[in-house]
């Protein structure tokens, strides 16, 4: 069962790793196409896969939650430098994006496992998937997404975290598009 167990969490790990990767080559292309580097024949506008521009609800909270909850403890100073790298990306409004407008003083308290994390070049990744159950009432919407963390260790090797449901609330704004505003936690383990 361990073993199993262990196979799966290389399986989300690596699943992670090729998404994280896609995403880095997709915004370096993109990021060369506008700043007219781009070395290929293709005049085809590329999409940034984060943008919440045109995405469903359920789809920018899963980028949102997947943002907030990826850690650098070697270089954040808490989980808050989280939320700022998603106002950045543009996916928080409401609530979220006022948080994340201004770090907080004093600083949320870090999880307990930080410092050790910070030491060792650990960081901490989310997959977030989006479940069953989204609801659409105007220009609200509540999607529930499951956001496993996993610790990545400098020598490959990761360590499962914590596994939580969130219940996201996202506004569209005026020329449609979507954006997480809050959050809550429905479970966690």
């Amino acid at each position: 069962m361990r073993t199993k167990t262990l196979w799966m969490a290389i399986g989300v790990v690596v699943a992670a790793l090729v998404l994280i990767g896609g995403v880095v080559l997709v915004r370096q292309v993109t990021t060369d196409t506008v700043a007219g580097t781009s070395s290929g024949e293709d005049s085809h506008a590329h999409i940034d896969p984060l943008a919440p521009q045109g995405a469903e609800p359920q789809d920018v909270a899963r980028n949102a939650m997947s943002m907030l909850f990826s850690w650098k403890p070697a270089q954040d100073s808490s989980s808050w430098d989280a939320m700022n790298r998603a106002q950045t990306a543009g996916l928080l409004t409401g609530q979220l994006a006022q948080a994340a407008a201004t770090a907080p003083t004093p600083a949320p308290q870090p999880p307990k496992e930080w410092d050790a994390w910070a030491r060792s070049g650990d960081t901490v990744t989310a997959a977030a998937t989006i479940l069953d159950g989204t609801k659409v009432s105007g220009n609200t919407a509540i999607a529930p997404i499951q956001i496993k963390q996993i610790v990545l260790h400098p020598g490959g090797q990761s360590t499962p975290y914590k596994t939580q449901i969130a219940d996201v609330t996202l506004e569209r704004g005026s020329d449609g598009t979507w954006l997480a505003s809050t959050y809550k936690i429905r479970s966690a383990r």
